[in-house]
């Protein structure tokens, strides 16, 4: 049984080039390269406008390990965001991630990460009450970052081909920004309806 994808917090550039490949054929060979630098761009705006969320999500992801440490800690670190990393990293970067057999090793590694990411705060009932570095702002909705993602590709669809889009019950064309789109989502780890996306927004079809 296939798992449904894990909403991505990066993607790199060779991945997105890997997801577009089966639709490259869409757009036209001297287009590709600008349309591919501006759905990049959109992607990295998408990612940032959750930043702040997505970053306190993983401090408390590596709390919650770190304080009963185990290997799934080094799996963690491997797959954190830029952002997460700064704050981690400080004026000093982490040690050396250590063997995922070294369970000494991987518990200092733990007490080093609590240190720098845990705020002391004030004795309560029957523990230490803390905070964790960070910002606790939230993060954009995710319908309005999604319409923010879409409306850029959109965008560099339009410019690279000269066609509009639409939604699937609007036409019985080939869609060919449907298409592009699902191969979008499913790289980024969207669980979302592309119709609904392409709905809400504000570029008239042409």
């Amino acid at each position: 049984m296939n798992k449904e994808p894990k909403p991505k917090a990066s993607l790199s550039r060779e991945d997105l080039l890997q997801a577009f490949d089966p639709v490259r054929h869409l757009i036209p060979e001297d287009n590709y390269n600008q349309f591919l630098d501006r759905v990049f761009s959109a992607i990295e705006i998408y990612l940032d406008l959750d930043e702040p969320s997505r970053v306190a999500k993983e401090l408390r992801e590596m709390n919650r390990i770190c304080q009963k440490p185990n290997y799934t800690l080094l799996n963690v670190l491997g797959d954190i965001s830029k952002s997460a990393r700064e704050l981690l990293d400080g004026k000093a970067p982490l040690p050396t991630l250590p063997n995922k057999e070294d369970e000494a090793a991987i518990a200092e590694l733990a007490k080093e990460i609590r240190q720098r990411i845990v705020v002391r705060m004030k004795p309560l009932s029957d523990r230490m009450g803390y905070r964790l570095i960070g910002r606790s702002k939230a993060g954009r909705h995710p319908k309005q970052r999604l319409s923010v993602l879409v409306s850029f590709t959109a965008a560099a669809y339009v410019n690279a081909t000269g066609e509009g889009y639409r939604r699937q019950w609007d036409s019985d064309d080939d869609l060919l920004f449907h298409q592009i789109l699902e191969k979008l989502f499913c790289a980024l780890g969207i669980k979302a309806s592309i119709d609904e996306a392409i709905r809400r927004q504000q570029i008239p079809p042409r």
